[in-house]
């Protein structure tokens, strides 16, 4: 089959590495239940060392509904406050954009904290313009215990950002349309993660992804595999992700994040997958992830429907 090549080509961070200097506060959406859970500020991301390209910085607070990012060509400030945006939401995930006039480029931002408002995570991006994209991921937690040893699992959703652009109302302009930038396509989907605190080690499948906005995406059943990793002594991860493309288990992409709270209460991290699509080139997407472990407070339903075990349980 020929592919259909698509014209925006990444210029942009794979995933941003740790933050620091949390802020807590109350009332913000859970991801994984949508039930009231506390919130966190995220500051100071720094590109991973796989990245050299795009840094991007973000401080996000879901109670007082506060994002700031900062990403190369969003705004006239480095620091740029972001507008909420209830209308892009996903899956609790709070939305918010920026554009600075009908020529500049638009951009979407996602935060989710966990039921601790202890893990943070951060995506941003545009949907392209002059064939190039900006984005990148920012994930941090503020305290961490490991369990001394059990398995334990981790439910939730997701939501992502491709560079199949979309536009819509906001970008009207009487310009040529070969100047004229787009909206990044939003996803969704669910999360499941299987840690063992024996061995440090973990796995887990992102499936029922799927794109929301914007052109079609050939996406298969929408699972991406996070393949087997270590958990560092701080708790934190980066691994391989994998996906079955007409029926072959192919590399598409990584991942990367960390535990937070007391016994690992908590999780965040993001994705970057791009390949996962048999009928285009350059496709690439962004995204993350805030999980709360299961049995505990602000566990996600898929908990109890999946009957997994509490850490530690025989």
């Amino acid at each position: 089959m020929m592919k259909k090549l698509l014209g925006m080509v990444a210029v942009a961070a794979l995933l941003a590495a740790c933050a620091d200097e949390v802020e807590e506060t109350n009332d913000v959406v859970d991801p994984g239940t949508g039930q009231p859970i506390g919130a966190a500020s995220l500051i100071d991301g720094d590109n991973d060392a796989a990245s050299k390209v795009t840094s991007i910085a973000a401080t996000f607070n879901g109670a007082t509904e506060t994002m700031i990012v900062s990403i190369t060509l969003d705004a006239d400030v480095e620091n740029q406050v972001y507008t909420r945006a209830v209308i892009y939401d996903v899956n609790g995930y709070q939305a918010y954009t920026t554009q600075d006039d009908p020529l500049d480029r638009m951009f979407t931002a996602f935060g989710g904290v966990s039921a601790d408002g202890v893990t943070t995570a951060v995506v941003a991006m545009d949907g392209g313009q002059f064939t190039k994209y900006f984005g990148g991921a920012v994930y941090n937690a503020t305290s961490y215990s490991a369990p001394s040893a059990g398995l334990s699992s981790y439910a939730g959703k997701y939501v992502g950002l491709t560079n199949v652009g979309t536009r819509d109302g906001t970008l009207d302009s009487a310009a040529d349309s070969a100047l004229l930038p787009e909206r990044a396509a939003r996803t969704q989907g669910d999360v499941f993660i299987n840690a063992d605190f024996t061995d440090n080690q973990l796995n887990g499948a992102i499936y029922n992804r799927e794109v929301l906005d914007g052109s079609p995406l050939n996406v298969g059943d929408g699972t991406v595999y996070l393949t087997p990793t270590g958990i560092a002594a701080d708790g934190s991860f980066t691994g391989n992700v994998e996906q079955n493309i007409d029926g072959d288990l192919k590399p598409v992409g990584e991942f990367t994040g960390t535990f937070g709270g007391a016994n690992a209460s908590g999780l965040a991290g993001g994705i970057y997958i791009t390949d996962f699509d048999p009928d285009l080139d350059n496709e690439e997407e962004r995204g993350i992830f805030v999980l709360n472990q299961c049995g505990t407070a602000g566990e996600s339903p898929d908990c109890g429907t999946f009957n997994v075990d509490d850490l530690n349980s025989n």
